[in-house]
């Protein structure tokens, strides 16, 4: 299952959940429950912005793709970026299926 934080703007989730849907990826939404520390363990893949959910999914070994949703994430964009983590932008954001299968190894 892969998890989709909500914690971004609601076009780039409504973008995020379209290619979802299409490429028919199996996935939950999930809205900051009061579990997510469980929920982020627990998954086999995540989709995040540039945060410090980040921090926590390098942290469970967790394999993620980001999404730059503001100005004050690129610092840790480029650092992602360098070290070979996938980031997307909005500009990027049609990507997110082949970086999910490139990732999952689909």
């Amino acid at each position: 299952h892969i998890i989709l934080g909500k914690g971004c703007e609601e076009s780039y989730c409504e973008k995020v959940l379209h290619y979802l849907n299409t490429n028919n990826f199996k996935f939950h939404l999930y809205q900051q429950p009061k579990n997510y520390f469980d929920i982020m363990s627990k998954c086999e893949f995540a989709i995040c912005t540039c945060s410090t959910t980040v921090y926590e999914l390098i942290y469970l070994s967790k394999p993620f793709v980001c999404i730059n949703v503001t100005s004050n994430q690129n610092m840790i964009t480029s650092y992602l970026s360098k070290e070979g983590i996938i980031t997307l932008n909005r500009d990027t954001l049609h990507e997110i299926a082949s970086c999910i299968e490139r990732k999952l190894n689909l």
